[in-house]
């Protein structure tokens, strides 16, 4: 089945098994308290930009594109994180020549001290299409939450990991928490289209990326209950044809 599906992990299955919150000491204990008790929260945001069909590889579709853009800006500023959105350039239809404009991309910085490391969060609004005919049996545009799974075209990648930094932010401050670091988040939405535009961009705005320690790539779920994926390499795919002639000697 063609689902995109994540589930969901909880310790407590319902509030009423909450653990006593009172003389908690721990920042750890607070914030993982915190998480549970925003769950809905976060679930609604999940299924709010789900529901932007953010399909790069439509060409002519691409107007939905700027509604989840600007509902993200204003989730990051929420968050007081430094947030722009930076205009990609001009995209040239292989069928008809036809010049469309591209995505934006988002750049947001999060700085709390110079002194703590800075990472790079990088992700995607975008994703592959989806329909009925692959094998959906939900609308893959409105996330449906099933048993203790929520199904929806970019739920486990995509979309779902990048909320969750999101969220981890949220859940700082919520429980009265300082991050650790300092972050700059890197959004583009032309991910499936071979990131168009991501490197000049990058050029041009070099000085927001000059003080990054490490990459993080929000693009994947967790493996386990317990255990979460960390991608620490690279993907990339290598494609040739061979051509063979018989000459008589």
């Amino acid at each position: 089945m063609n689902y995109h599906s994540v589930k969901i992990v909880s310790e407590y299955s319902s509030r009423k098994s909450f653990p006593n919150t009172r003389n908690t000491s721990s920042p750890l204990k607070r914030l993982f308290q915190m998480v549970l008790i925003k769950r809905e929260c976060y679930v609604n945001d999940l299924w709010e930009i789900v529901g932007h069909e953010t399909v790069s590889t439509r060409l002519n579709d691409r107007s939905k594109f700027k509604r989840a853009i600007d509902w993200l800006l204003k989730r990051l500023v929420a968050l007081d994180v430094v947030a722009f959105s930076e205009h990609l350039g001009m995209q040239i239809m292989p069928d008809s020549f036809k010049i469309i404009r591209m995505p934006n991309i988002i750049i947001g910085l999060l700085k709390y001290c110079a002194d703590k490391p800075t990472i790079l969060v990088y992700g995607n609004l975008d994703v592959e299409e989806a329909s009925f005919k692959d094998g959906w049996i939900t609308d893959p545009f409105v996330m449906s939450e099933q048993g203790n799974y929520l199904y929806g075209r970019g739920v486990a990648l995509d979309k779902g990991p990048l909320m969750c930094w999101l969220n981890a932010v949220q859940a700082y401050r919520d429980a009265g928490l300082r991050l650790p670091l300092n972050i700059v988040f890197l959004i583009e939405s032309m991910a499936h289209c071979g990131s168009l535009g991501l490197e000049t961009v990058l050029q041009q705005r070099i000085s927001f990326f000059r003080e990054v320690s490490c990459v993080a790539i929000a693009g994947r779920r967790w493996q386990s209950n317990t255990t979460p994926c960390i991608i620490y390499g690279l993907r990339v795919a290598s494609i040739a044809e061979l051509y063979m002639r018989h000459f008589p000697i």
